[in-house]
């Protein structure tokens, strides 16, 4: 069979399992041939093995079970890198590139800033900022396993800095010391209920950890808020991504921080929220 007749037949496989099976179909054989996916558009003709068939069944098969895409390649581009991805670590989200955005317009002519990365996951926010700003860079998590995966991304996308870089097991704030100019944190924001919906769904296949935040949802973004100012610089600038309905926890949360601005993402939903630690 040719590349475009094995792809023909995999999104056909696929339909019922993804939103995406032309894409997913492409990605997936792209991964199993070890090129990019554009490279596939100029060998359409090209013979598709009988050993690169049987794996790609094989991805195929997890496609179909909701894994994403994204753990069965193991990689996952946010902002402007590649990020590895397994199912220890949430799956970087485009919207949450809005956070990195601000946060290197905040840091923007400054140097030798402290940055803290809470909840940090694949570290993917921290190291973005990283990589294009000088600072000290702290990727705190709760799971060890995600800081197994921030280290692997660490070496790929910052290599010969990790001297700038600590690593921290804590429970938020716990285990954190210091002060620092920024900090950026994605917490968990879906309810308990919302949660558990996911089952059957291709977020089933991440840590419930990253999605749980109780209740309301609001849990941990709570806590953060009611000890940040303890961690922040006088002037110093806390970014929250915030869930559907976090805009109004945000502005009514029990907080030292003063609240500057929320910003919204792609699809017009207040995503970010921009607090400042009030001045000296």
């Amino acid at each position: 069979m040719t590349v475009a007749e094995v792809i023909r037949d995999a999104a056909e496989r696929l339909k019922n399992a993804s939103d995406s099976p032309r894409l997913d179909a492409e990605l997936l054989l792209a991964h199993v041939r070890g090129v990019e996916r554009g490279d596939l558009l100029t060998a359409y003709g090209a013979e598709v093995s009988d050993e690169e068939q049987s794996r790609l069944n094989a991805l195929v098969a997890r496609r179909l079970d909701r894994e994403p895409v994204a753990y069965i390649v193991g990689r996952k581009y946010f902002f402007e890198d590649e990020f590895f991805v397994d199912r220890r670590v949430l799956i970087p989200r485009p919207d949450t590139e809005h956070l990195v955005e601000e946060a290197l317009r905040l840091l923007r002519y400054r140097s030798d800033t402290a940055i803290l990365d809470l909840c940090c996951g694949s570290g993917c926010i921290g190291l973005s900022i990283l990589h294009f700003a000088g600072a000290r860079l702290t990727l705190a998590d709760l799971s060890g396993e995600a800081l197994a995966v921030a280290r692997i991304n660490a070496e790929r996308i910052v290599p010969g800095r990790q001297k700038e870089i600590t690593f921290v097991a804590s429970d938020l704030f716990a285990n954190i010391e210091g002060t620092f100019d920024l900090i950026a944190v994605n917490p968990p924001y879906l309810t308990v209920a919302e949660t558990d919906a996911l089952a059957g769904t291709p977020g089933a296949h991440e840590p419930r950890m990253a999605f749980d935040g109780g209740p309301d949802g609001f849990d941990l973004s709570r806590r953060i808020l009611v000890d940040a100012h303890r961690y922040l610089k006088p002037g110093g600038h806390l970014l929250m991504e915030l869930g559907f309905l976090g805009a109004p926890m945000a502005r009514t949360a029990r907080t030292e921080l003063q609240l500057v601005d929320v910003l919204k993402d792609y699809a017009g939903i207040e995503r970010v929220a921009v607090f400042i630690s009030p001045p000296s």
